[in-house]
């Protein structure tokens, strides 16, 4: 009977422990990153930051986001067919003044509909949720132009499902299947009842490093884009279909896979084609120990981009 109860309260003094640690990391997370600067996230918005992360809760929130705060549309009132933007934090500007991000800059160039999808700590992945949804097709309409940006960090990003509990980072991850024939596919992971309360340990345990540069990374980043090209072609007719490579240093994990994307109609284009300087350089980078775009990369960036679709394909931002 000591046992029993020495067990018991063991137990219950760990569970107690382990929550409350949970939630204090969670909470911390939460200010820092409202304290943070970023101009799209403000207090009044706090509860799109959750912890439910049931299929239903997680699908409202990526798919029928609670505000244009989170992903806003220039021009919506354009004639034009619009630009899409899938990305992360690159895309969604990251402790960067709103006017200076992807979407504003590009508004300033383009009269077409800009509709942003991104989110801090978002990967093929969330793109991905979203293009295979049907309610997605009902609250976008169709574009000329999909671009998506992509950095080498993406690749973690399709492992580890509780990096970000803030952005809802967990609930779009697949595993990788073959069917009967050896064609491989993803299906979508579903989790355990409480998974998303383990988001302590399995911090602790993100921060470990890990090779995401074999030769199985690489094929499960490319069967991603390979199923959100499907997804576009199902249901939308001649998108040209971007992706922006953003980092120069680790493109290695991309160029491997580039020339199959390619053959399956994706433009591949490096950031350094259009504006050459080095990852952290802090004329472009928020510091030298942080990689993320300033409030003067997409001005330099942008114009550019235009300037090379125009030269390069015949196409017209």
């Amino acid at each position: 009977m000591k046992k029993f109860v020495f067990v018991l309260f063991f137990v219950i003094t760990f569970l107690f422990v382990f929550f409350l640690s949970d939630f204090y990391v969670f909470r911390q997370e939460a200010i820092e990153y409202i304290n943070a600067g970023n101009s799209y996230i403000v207090k009044k918005y706090v509860q799109f930051i959750t912890r439910d992360t049931s299929p239903e809760e997680y699908r409202k929130n990526i798919i029928f986001p609670p505000s244009d705060c989170i992903n806003p549309v220039q021009h919506r009132e354009s004639k034009e067919e619009p630009v899409l933007l899938f990305g992360g934090s690159f895309t969604f500007g990251h402790q960067i003044p709103k006017e200076k991000t992807l979407h504003r800059v590009l508004a300033k160039y383009c009269s077409r509909p800009i509709y942003d999808r991104s989110y801090s700590g978002y990967s093929v992945n969330q793109m991905l949720y979203q293009l295979q949804d049907e309610a997605f097709y009902k609250i976008v309409p169709e574009p000329e132009y999909i671009i998506y940006t992509y950095i080498p960090d993406h690749i973690r990003r399709l492992y580890q499902p509780c990096m970000f509990s803030i952005s809802q980072y967990y609930g779009a991850h697949y595993s990788m299947k073959k069917d009967k024939n050896g064609n491989y596919y993803l299906k979508h992971r579903k989790y355990p009842l409480f998974y998303d309360r383990f988001n302590f340990v399995a911090r602790i345990i993100d921060i470990k490093p890990f090779d995401i540069a074999n030769d199985y990374s690489r094929l499960f980043l490319k069967q991603h884009f390979i199923e959100a090209k499907k997804a576009v072609d199902k249901h939308w007719q001649n998108v040209k279909f971007i992706i922006l490579v953003y980092y120069d240093d680790d493109t290695f994990y991309f160029e491997q896979i580039q020339e199959d994307l390619e053959k399956i109609g994706y433009i591949v284009i490096e950031r350094n084609d259009l504006v050459p300087f080095k990852d952290k350089d802090i004329r472009y980078s928020l510091n030298e120990n942080d990689g993320h775009p300033n409030d003067k990369a997409w001005d330099a960036i942008v114009p550019k981009l235009i300037e090379y679709l125009k030269k390069n394909y015949g196409y017209t931002l």
